[in-house]
């Protein structure tokens, strides 16, 4: 099994921080190959996300549920 998008989202924003929910999702990607590639993906999509926005163009951005969970965490939701 997978981890969720919405999980890899989260983890890859930086907002997982309970160990309890960390350390499998880390363990997790030590093994899987297709999780690594989404999640480097993801990673990339945040960094396009934050020159969009540094530059205001959001017509860049792929992922539209990357971009709602990285304007939640800015908010601090």
């Amino acid at each position: 099994m997978h981890i969720s998008d919405e999980d890899l989202e989260r983890y890859c924003l930086g907002m997982v921080t309970d160990e309890a929910e960390l350390a499998p999702l880390e363990e997790h990607l030590l093994g899987c190959h297709f999780c690594i590639d989404r999640a480097q993906g993801m990673q990339k999509q945040i960094k396009v996300i934050r020159d969009a926005l540094r530059t205001e163009n959001l017509g860049a951005v792929k992922r539209p549920s990357v971009l709602a969970t990285f304007l939640r965490r800015l908010r601090g939701r």
